[in-house]
């Protein structure tokens, strides 16, 4: 059969060779860089939990302390038996002894009903 086709000149053709391998040199490339980000991240990964579990991605106590303190240094001063507390503070004290309150509220009533019952407490269930 005789179908006749286009061919392109030689030098073309040497061209075009030229451009695809110039392309797949970047390619390789790329991929090489892409194969080191991938060993740097697990790498990264390591050093991230390694910091984790050394407590070093977040301030300590004594280092908020430290900060906590730099900054009242700036505060004015108070008068005589006044202190500066921070709202944090001042709110978990309160949760405190509320939930102080709350539970021993509980063990009055408990022991109350207890008073009522005679003591009968298995008698009613």
């Amino acid at each position: 059969m005789e179908l006749p086709i286009p061919v392109v000149p030689v030098e073309e053709q040497q061209r075009i060779v030229e451009e695809v391998e110039k392309e797949l040199t970047r390619l390789d490339a790329a991929v090489g860089s892409l194969w080191k980000v991938q060993a740097n991240l697990k790498r990264y990964r390591a050093a991230v939990l390694k910091a984790a579990c050394e407590g070093r991605l977040v301030p300590t106590g004594a280092e908020l302390a430290r900060a906590e303190h730099s900054a009242a240094q700036d505060l004015p001063t108070l008068s005589a038996g006044w202190t500066w507390t921070t709202l944090g503070s001042h709110i978990d004290r309160i949760e405190e002894a509320t939930s102080a309150r709350r539970d021993g509220r509980r063990e009055s009533e408990r022991r109350n009903l207890e008073q009522l019952r005679g003591g009968r407490e298995q008698d009613l269930r």
